[in-house]
């Protein structure tokens, strides 16, 4: 059974890969079509995507987010249309093979959310170095100047006002890359 559902929008699925599924997915008196079976190969394309993009150990770039969803609409916007069709609705498809088209249309739909919160558990994660490092410039850090600090992106824009510690967070940025990071 395929239940791909998601406690917050932070959480990983806990179940195997579509390719670990597929021989049961396929197995009994309600078979799969052979267009359903060209539909779970770009399913099983699509999750290994996703996987690889999520399961990095590294800040996901907002530009790698866009090229990922937009090399990856043409294969949501099959299940998309595969989940409108009368046959699906009327629940005359595989029961497994539904479940899966439905969970993969849900996560596809969650990226931007799990990107960002990827990208937050990660830099409250490397946060904690950065706080040994305190005080810079005789000051402490507030959690949006650390989170700056630590956040390892190829851009960075840091808006504030005069006198609310822009130079203390490049300092931060500094002397984390030199201390923490050996740049």
């Amino acid at each position: 059974y395929c239940n791909f559902s998601y406690e917050s929008n932070c959480t990983k699925p806990s179940q195997p890969l579509v390719t670990e599924i597929i021989c049961q997915t396929m197995q009994g008196p309600m078979g799969l079509s052979k267009k359903d079976r060209a539909l779970l190969g770009i399913i099983s394309d699509l999750e290994r995507k996703m996987s690889e993009l999520m399961d990095s150990d590294t800040f996901i770039e907002y530009e790698d987010l866009l090229n990922f969803l937009d090399t990856s609409k043409n294969c949501i916007e099959k299940v998309d249309s595969r989940r409108k069709s009368l046959s699906f609705r009327w629940g005359l498809v595989n029961h497994d093979f539904r479940n899966l088209c439905d969970a993969a249309s849900t996560n596809f739909h969650m990226i931007p959310d799990r990107v960002e919160c990827h990208n937050e558990k990660l830099a409250e994660r490397l946060s904690v170095d950065m706080r040994k490092l305190e005080p810079i410039e005789g000051r402490t850090l507030d959690h949006d100047q650390v989170r700056s600090v630590v956040m390892d992106l190829r851009n960075r824009l840091v808006i504030a006002g005069a006198g609310t510690g822009k130079t203390t967070t490049l300092v931060g940025l500094a002397k984390y890359l030199f201390l923490c990071r050996k740049v």
